[in-house]
């Protein structure tokens, strides 16, 4: 399994976000658990080792929940980008 998927999350100012969390989940929720990791200091994440499927991903920071992704699919020995602007739709506290 070389499938992956990687982007960055970008904050209003157009500046990256370090440590925002980045949340993954299978459409299929048998094919693996979810799984969560934070931005580098670019603002860059990567999950690795994905077996092919559907996926939805989500980004929040500072209490900020930033749109959903849709519908990622990964085929075999593919790399998918997702990238998340700063249009917040709310607070995670809310």
């Amino acid at each position: 399994m070389s499938n992956q998927i990687s982007g960055n999350v970008i904050g209003t100012s157009g500046t990256a976000l370090a440590n925002a969390k980045v949340s993954l989940s299978s459409t299929v929720i048998s094919l693996i658990p979810s799984r969560f990791t934070y931005t580098d200091a670019s603002g860059n994440f990567n999950f690795q080792g994905l077996p092919a499927g559907n996926y939805q991903l989500l980004a929040t920071s500072d209490g900020v929940v930033f749109r959903k992704s849709q519908g990622v699919t990964i085929v075999s020995n593919d790399i998918a980008n997702v990238n998340f602007q700063a249009s917040a739709l709310n607070s995670a506290n809310s």
